[in-house]
């Protein structure tokens, strides 16, 4: 024998948007973030260093402080770095040393040698290559700092800034004369304290702003598919039901012409041998007359299925008319005067007065009501109480009719496939009685609702748009 096919699992559209836009979306979030974090901190700093250079520029331009910077000085006028143009350095760019904010200053001229520096140890030394210092030779602002570059931001002469910051800014402003020629650059170590502040609160708030966008649009997103895969199921549900409802249709007919007739045939011969039997005026009745009684019996339950399963799948296509939906039920209960006694079921009834009409089928709307019955008086072997009632909806725009029983109930699964069709628990049942209600209430503009509980009865509440 051929094996089993593995069941198909349903796609959960819901599920897998949710795992994958959630992980697409986060991953858009921190990289968002962190570009937005490290361009602010970016600009923030190089903006700090353009102000820094143009103060150090324009004191260097008041003091005609080129002159320190004059290419191979060095070597053409060693006492370029005696006491007296020492101090006079000093007097210019002391100032700029002893700014709140500043670590450590450098001067270089053209050649990489310290002009001047905080540490004199470093006076007159040359500076092994440093593309920093080459790049702002070149005529660049080089702003440099373990914030931008974390990696990169190891120096051996970072060796005297241990302890004293905990994230250190290198500035290096390159020094024009007045042919606009670089004849130095003055390196300064920085450590701006409320610009960092600035960094981290802005940082916070970047990131902080991208959460809450990802969440807002994941969820966003989410109800937009959520909502968008309950109609694909209402969608699948109804397609689902049309072709449930076409197999109806082509099966309803053909029990029609071709079960119909044969029915009919078999139960006139039932008749007519109960009716010879009891023209033979015999004492007792003939074993054979009980048969003709239950195959009559039979047929007629048979010719009730297919009733049912006509009125199932062909419905509509009469024009509708004003209907008391008082008059419907007391209608429908008329053909139920006997069965309720015999049950042991006390009828409750509270039908408003002076209540507006509704827009149906008074033929179907009493099919309606006494399915409900039926169903009603199945659910209470042992007795009950049955209430009938109806009013004006609150809204003033709808009627409700509520049917209620103090019957078995029905459990939570149950009760999910009470409107499937062909879904029954009755022996003698088709399983259409219960959705043909609803496709009738629907079709007339209306809205069923069930609730019911297990040992505590069922209730059915049917509400009608007015007339």
């Amino acid at each position: 024998m051929p094996a089993a096919a593995a069941p198909v699992r349903p796609f959960r559209l819901t599920r897998w948007f949710a795992l994958a836009s959630l992980g697409s979306i986060a991953l858009l979030a921190v990289v968002s973030a962190t570009l937005l974090s490290r361009f602010m901190a970016e600009r923030m700093l190089h903006r700090t260093g353009e102000v820094t250079a143009e103060f150090v520029q324009s004191l260097i331009r008041i003091h005609d402080g080129t002159r320190f910077f004059v290419p191979g000085a060095a070597r053409e006028a060693p006492a370029v770095f005696d006491a007296q143009r020492l101090d006079e350095i000093e007097r210019i760019f002391g100032q700029v040393a002893r700014m709140p904010d500043v670590l450590h200053c450098n001067l270089y001229d053209a050649e990489r040698r310290v002009v001047w520096s905080t540490n004199r140890d470093a006076i007159g030394r040359t500076l092994p290559f440093n593309p920093e210092l080459a790049e702002a030779l070149a005529g660049e602002l080089v702003v440099e700092s373990d914030l931008l570059n974390p990696a990169n931001y190891i120096k051996p002469e970072h060796v005297f800034l241990k302890g004293r910051t905990a994230h250190p800014v290198e500035n290096y402003i390159p020094v024009v004369d007045g042919a606009q020629r670089v004849v130095g650059v003055v390196e300064l170590y920085m450590s701006p304290k409320s610009l960092f502040e600035d960094v981290q609160r802005l940082t916070q708030v970047i990131w902080l702003a991208s959460a809450g966008a990802s969440a807002f649009l994941f969820l966003v997103l989410l109800g937009l598919v959520r909502r968008a895969d309950a109609l694909i199921r209402v969608q699948q549900g109804r397609l689902v039901a049309s072709e449930s409802m076409a197999a109806v249709g082509e099966m309803a007919s053909a029990v029609a012409h071709g079960i119909r007739n044969p029915l009919a045939g078999i139960r006139s011969s039932a008749e007519l041998i109960s009716v010879d039997a009891g023209a033979g005026g015999s004492a007792g009745t003939p074993p054979h007359v009980d048969q003709a009684i239950d195959i009559i019996r039979q047929v007629d339950r048979l010719e009730g299925w297919v009733r049912q399963l006509l009125a199932y799948a062909y419905q509509g296509g009469r024009a509708l008319e004003p209907v008391d939906v008082n008059a419907v039920i007391r209608t429908a209960l008329s053909g139920f005067e006997d069965d309720l006694p015999a049950h042991g079921i006390t009828l409750e009834l509270d039908l408003a007065s002076a209540l507006p009409t509704i827009a149906g089928e008074p033929d179907s709307l009493e099919h309606v009501f006494v399915n409900l019955v039926a169903n009603a008086i199945d659910a209470m072997p042992d007795g009950g109480r049955l209430a009938l009632s109806t009013r004006e909806a609150p809204d003033r725009r709808s009627i409700e009719a509520r049917v209620r029983d103090t019957g078995i109930g029905m459990s939570r699964e149950r009760l999910a496939r009470i409107f499937v069709p062909f879904h029954t628990t009755k022996r003698t049942g088709l399983g259409v009685g219960t959705p043909l209600v609803k496709r009738t209430v629907e079709r007339l503009g209306g809205r069923i609702d069930v609730t019911s509980k297990p040992g505590a009865g069922t209730e059915f509440v049917l509400s009608f748009p007015k007339a």
